[in-house]
């Protein structure tokens, strides 16, 4: 179960990783400040299939091209990237960046995040 939540101007998210139904022993992280070959600085918060991190964000860093977008499992994942003009959600099931403001979370716990 992850949460990932932001108010637009802040973003935080738990350490959880769970292997199907069981809990891992690690904490991982799920937010990841990158800085991209054209220099620009993004943050990037994942939830899902965590071992698409890196390559779901180099993905969006040479473009979001949506025939390009990596697909190694079923799971599924979803990704907010925060940019110092945008913010925006790309989900494996849509990989169409969508710019969002405000209260936004993804993950499955982010609903109850968002309600508290």
């Amino acid at each position: 179960m992850t949460t990932i939540v932001t108010d637009g101007k802040t973003v935080a998210a738990d350490g959880l990783i769970c292997y199907g139904q069981e809990k891992g022993a690690q904490s991982v992280r799920k937010i990841v400040v990158r800085t991209a070959r054209d220099g620009k600085k993004r943050v990037f918060a994942f939830s899902g299939a965590h071992a698409m991190f890196a390559a779901v964000a180099e993905w969006f860093e040479q473009g979001a091209v949506p025939k390009d977008v990596p697909t190694a499992t079923d799971d599924g994942w979803s990704m907010l990237v925060f940019e110092a003009h945008r913010n925006v959600n790309v989900f494996s099931t849509c990989p169409y960046p969508c710019e969002f403001s405000g209260v936004f979370g993804i993950g499955t716990g982010s609903s109850y995040a968002i309600g508290a």
